[in-house]
């Protein structure tokens, strides 16, 4: 199976049909606040460990065959039971609330090795994966190992906090393998709901989100800023990519990228309302715990953290594009 490459990921994931503004709030099932999301049972689920037995089969047929993991197709990967469960979650996360957590993976029981197998062996079930930098990795590893203070450090490799922000795919899948004694919370809110409550509060700032912004690419691309337009409408649905740090620190690039007074506005705007009770969501992810969440309808963030040096927090993170998914099952 041929992958994307890094450039080619983020292309194809802001390429979204797209006419003009949505001049108001547009809905749907993506757009909630977080007391919609918490009265709702479908979106957090304990996985039932009797639906893991042909899913560990298959894993074991993986590892005594010796197979290639970047040439496994979905066919050699059969989940019996599971199958139907994965379906519902991809659905959820394309077509409904945007997120699903899943909890219960036994990811004590694999060890590190195995649970790196399971993480994409599930992902590929759930889309087509993609690469999450130029180097290529498509399963990526979230941990500290950067100072934050590092120029072009990506800050999922730091202990920083990381603001509101989407990234690069259809979706993003985040198997905790270990979390931090102290932080590392996990946050979310829905970017669709985000997007009418500007149109409600400032339509100005709205406006200015379906228009050019500078993301700072942090020394990933060959420029060290790509464009990107925040908010896009087909007519039916809205489609957004926000990434607060990166829009904001294209600025460091000299006075050619300084941020306009309207741009900071909605930036700072949007930041408030997803920090805010009625459309944060704040979780805590544990071991075993899998995150699923759509990066056109929610925006997730991550407090800062302080790491066992024995046992430091550890994340497996997907890429996922949904785009052949459909004729598959």
């Amino acid at each position: 199976m041929a992958y994307r490459t890094f450039a080619q990921q983020y292309a194809k994931y802001l390429d979204r049909p797209a006419g003009a503004p949505s001049f108001g709030p547009v809905g749907g099932p993506a757009a909630w606040t977080a007391t919609d999301l918490l009265s709702r049972n479908d979106w957090c689920v304990e996985l039932e460990a009797d639906l893991l037995v042909d899913f560990n089969d298959a894993l074991d047929c993986i590892v005594a065959d010796n197979l290639d993991v970047r040439t496994l197709t979905r066919e050699q990967i059969p989940l019996g039971p599971l199958a139907h469960q994965v379906r519902n979650w991809r659905e959820q996360v394309a077509d409904g609330c945007g997120m699903v957590v899943v909890r219960g993976w036994p990811v004590a029981e694999w060890g590190l090795e195995r649970t790196e197998l399971a993480t994409w062996c599930l992902g590929l079930h759930l889309g087509d994966p993609g690469a999450q930098n130029p180097r290529g990795d498509l399963l990526g590893n979230v941990r500290n190992v950067v100072e934050a203070s590092t120029a072009n450090a990506r800050l999922y490799q730091t202990d920083a906090d990381i603001r509101f922000h989407c990234d690069y795919a259809d979706a993003v899948g985040l198997m905790c393998v270990r979390q931090a004694p102290i932080g590392g919370e996990s946050r979310v809110a829905s970017s669709a709901a985000i997007h009418d409550e500007l149109w409600r509060r400032a339509p100005e700032l709205a406006r200015r989100l379906y228009a050019s912004v500078r993301l700072d690419t942090r020394d990933e691309s060959m420029t060290p800023a790509i464009d990107v337009t925040p908010f896009a409408f087909d007519g039916e649905r809205v489609r957004t990519f926000f990434h607060s740090d990166y829009f904001r620190s294209v600025s460091r690039h000299g006075e050619g990228f300084a941020l306009d007074r309207q741009l900071v506005g909605a930036l700072d705007l949007f930041d408030e309302l997803a920090n805010s009770d009625v459309f944060c969501v704040r979780m805590r992810l544990e071991s075993g715990d899998f995150q699923l969440v759509s990066n056109h309808a929610v925006v997730h963030a991550r407090s800062n953290f302080v790491d066992d040096p024995l046992a430091p927090r550890h994340l497996l993170r997907l890429w996922l594009s949904f785009d052949s998914i459909q004729e598959y099952n």
